[in-house]
């Protein structure tokens, strides 16, 4: 019973991991209704981060770019 009122707190206090979510009986259903199985949710979830990390990585070095007066030395060269 403590085991069960512990991942309880886990939704109230942080983000709860996939396999979390996955296991939530309620999850479970609509994933059966929806005809999603957990390996498919885990794939698309994993090419979201993925696109997410690629696209934050670009904006990262492009936010350096313009802030910095005299550019890269990669943006010298191409120049």
């Amino acid at each position: 019973m403590k085991k069960a009122a512990a991942s309880k707190n886990v939704w109230l206090t942080g983000e709860p991991s996939m396999d979390e979510v996955v296991s939530d009986p309620i999850v479970r259903q609509l994933m059966i209704r929806d005809g999603v199985t957990p390996a498919a949710l885990h794939a698309v979830v994993a090419q979201a981060k993925s696109h997410f990390e690629a696209k934050t990585h670009f904006s990262a070095r492009s936010a350096t770019r313009a802030r910095s007066p005299q550019g890269s030395a990669a943006d010298c060269q191409a120049a």
